[in-house]
């Protein structure tokens, strides 16, 4: 806080400002008429008393009232007759500047007119009252007492000099600039991007800029070309409704897309992507860095031979436990699924292995019996489709369970990216013993551009990048270099798994 000292010198500063305003103000030609700063601040003292009691005599009147008849009123508390013009003036302030009070004007004939206050506000009187003259708390709001003074000096200096306190007492200190200036500069340190930010960036930015594809705000690619009025669509993704007979294009779009689980009786527009080539549209060239396109092989998973397959970095498994409810696939039991040789499938890479609750246990002594040390663990907290946690869940036998377990394994010295991802998917339930996609994208980002592979795989489970086994795909598809098709296809047909 600043020193008496200091205040006095502001406002002799703020004295003589206000004295060369006012000499600026009364210039007239080239010549400057000087007037007495003594006189000036005696004419301000004097207008500010007039307000003074004008304020103290409208808190006695009620409404309506001539204007005339206030005058009166004033007059009485003053030595000398108040001028009508100055009267004006302070009530056209309060009517129109500070809105207190409403101004009626009355025609009473052709020559003559009467003007009489219609509405008076006497709480914004009272703030304006004590904002220019300090708190003031008359008995039921009427004049002051005869013994008080009402030409108080004191509080028209107060007055003059509110400002320029103010002004003083609000403006920081200078220990408190040192500290706001400090603390700007932590803020943009701590803004700044990080060099292992940096670094996490570069790593996973698309090297080929064009390979980032945007949705069409047509979406359709026959809207897209009506749109630019010429023969073939942008390069950008389409989509293509999808019309069944029960559908009624007049509902619009269903707010679930492609990922409404009533397709089949649902009356709203669905949508699906668009794959059809368009000639003469905006090409992708591919990345030398693109993932290879989904492999699959259908086989019993049981009896296949591993080690025809080669290396991987990441085995992702979703085991058939064996489960007290119905499920659109076999189950397998604890032992048939101990005994699966799974561990020939890395020597240097994680396992991700999901487990059901009853399970955990096993699962663990699963990884342990593949040559895997299981290092962390992933959960998944299921979602309906407004996105709120699912409290009535059909599995649990004493509690509704709304998660599944993920048990990650460590097999060896794998080169990883650590650190990116957290252990936690939240995620919609869609098929059932669906899992949710993020764990694709969390198994890429952790080792990119490597093999990858996963067991009990069904049709939704195929991945670019990926190998998928299971006994639901629809026959084999490799394209990997690094493996024979023609051996890979007569392994298969030796554990094939026939539908009806």
């Amino acid at each position: 806080m600043a020193s008496p000292i200091q205040q006095l010198n502001a406002l002799r500063l703020r004295q003589q400002q206000l004295q060369q305003r006012i000499q600026k103000r009364t210039r007239g030609g080239d010549q400057v008429v000087e007037q007495d700063p003594q006189e000036l601040m005696e004419k301000m003292k004097a207008q500010l008393q007039t307000k003074k009691v004008l304020y103290q005599t409208l808190f006695t009147i009620d409404t309506p009232l001539e204007v005339s008849d206030l005058e009166d009123l004033v007059n009485k508390e003053r030595a000398e007759p108040l001028d009508k013009a100055e009267l004006q003036e302070n009530l056209q302030e309060l009517e129109h500047k500070h809105r207190v009070l409403h101004i009626d004007h009355l025609t009473l004939s052709a020559e003559k007119e009467c003007l009489v206050i219609g509405k008076l506000d006497k709480a914004k009187l009272k703030v304006l009252y004590d904002m220019l003259f300090g708190k003031w708390t008359p008995s039921e709001l009427g004049p002051p007492k005869k013994k008080q003074k009402i030409d108080d000096d004191m509080d028209v200096d107060k007055w003059i000099k509110k400002e320029s306190l103010e002004q003083i007492l609000n403006k920081p200190s200078t220990v408190e600039q040192q500290n706001q200036k400090k603390h700007n500069e932590l803020d943009q340190i701590l803004d700044k991007q990080s060099w292992r930010e940096t670094q996490l960036v570069q790593t996973f930015k698309s090297k080929d800029k064009k390979s980032f594809r945007h949705f069409c705000q047509y979406m359709t690619k026959e809207d897209c070309k009506r749109s630019h009025n010429r023969n073939v669509a942008c390069g950008q993704i389409h989509y293509i409704r999808i019309i069944e007979s029960h559908t009624d294009t007049a509902l619009g779009n269903c707010n679930f897309l492609d990922t409404c689980l009533h397709m089949k009786t649902c009356k709203f527009v669905h949508y699906k992507e668009d794959l059809s080539d368009n000639v003469g549209a905006l090409t992708i060239p591919k990345s030398s860095s693109q993932l290879l396109e989904p492999q699959w092989i259908n086989c019993d998973v049981r009896k296949f031979d591993w080690s025809k397959l080669g290396k991987f970095s990441i085995v992702m498994a979703d085991p058939p436990w064996r489960i007290h409810m119905e499920i659109p696939y076999g189950h397998m039991n604890d032992e048939e699924i101990k005994q699966m040789n799974l561990g020939v499938l890395s020597d240097d890479g994680y396992m991700f292995l999901w487990a059901t609750t009853r399970a955990l246990e096993l699962a663990r002594e699963c990884l342990a019996t593949w040559g895997y040390e299981r290092v962390d663990e992933l959960v998944w907290i299921k979602t309906n489709q407004l996105q709120r946690i699912i409290r009535t869940g059909r599995t649990g036998h004493w509690l509704n369970h709304s998660k599944e377990h993920c048990l990650i394994g460590k097999k060896g010295n794998p080169s990883v990216n650590k650190h990116i991802d957290c252990d936690v998917i939240v995620a919609e339930v869609r098929e059932k013993s669906r899992k949710p996609d993020e764990i694709y994208g969390i198994a890429e980002r952790l080792s990119p551009g490597t093999r990858k592979i996963e067991v009990f795989g069904r049709k939704h489970n195929r991945t670019p990048g990926w190998i998928t086994l299971g006994n639901q795909l629809p026959g084999v598809h490799i394209v990997d270099p690094l493996l024979d098709p023609v051996l890979i296809r007569k392994e298969a047909e030796l554990h094939k798994v026939t539908h009806s």
